[in-house]
């Protein structure tokens, strides 16, 4: 069961869009269909305004939350059993005892779990090129995509190269602040 759940994790993004772009199809792809079958008119997904962003989001969700339950479940197990017990012991309820000590043991992992995801949809070009290549307009145009297109459609380089380096420090400075946020509380 593992190995089926961290498939999307396994696929290039490339085909990852490939397959959502199948099916948000709005005549023959799998979500109207279905939306279909319960009586609801299922929208032009990737070319309206208001749902592209939303299901870019949701393609890459489906593709990244496999990497996450992995991090969680290999928290989840480094977690010990002694303190758990304890807790239960001296009559916590197994509701407090998961959330007072298991979610505070796990939290360092849930915050790098954060970091990396944030830095990982920073650089997430391909699945908005694929779905959408940032439209309609400009609506799910992301600062990686924003950057690719002036640098090799529009070909201003050093522009390109300045968005670059933005984007390269506004992913150093959020990760300097949450290891700092890491660091204190221990």
């Amino acid at each position: 069961i593992q190995t089926i759940l961290i498939l999307p994790m396994m696929i290039t993004p490339v085909v990852v869009g490939l397959i959502w772009r199948f099916m948000y199809n709005p005549d023959l792809g799998m979500v109207n269909y279905l939306l279909g079958l319960v009586g609801i008119d299922g929208p032009v997904w990737l070319g309206d305004r208001r749902t592209g962003l939303l299901s870019v989001i949701i393609a890459d969700v489906w593709e990244w939350t496999p990497f996450m339950a992995l991090i969680m479940l290999a928290a989840l197990q480094s977690v010990p059993r002694d303190p758990l017990e304890a807790a239960v012991v001296d009559g916590a309820s197994r509701w407090q005892a998961m959330t007072s000590l298991v979610f505070a043991m796990i939290r360092p992992a849930m915050i790098i779990a954060l970091l990396l995801r944030t830095i990982d949809a920073f650089r997430s070009l391909d699945l908005f090129y694929v779905l959408t290549q940032g439209g309609p307009g400009t609506s799910t145009e992301v600062l990686s995509l924003y950057t690719y297109k002036w640098g090799f459609k529009f070909f201003q380089m050093g522009y390109a190269a300045a968005l670059a380096y933005v984007m390269i420090i506004g992913i150093d400075l959020f990760a300097t602040i949450v290891f700092r946020h890491i660091t204190r509380g221990r």
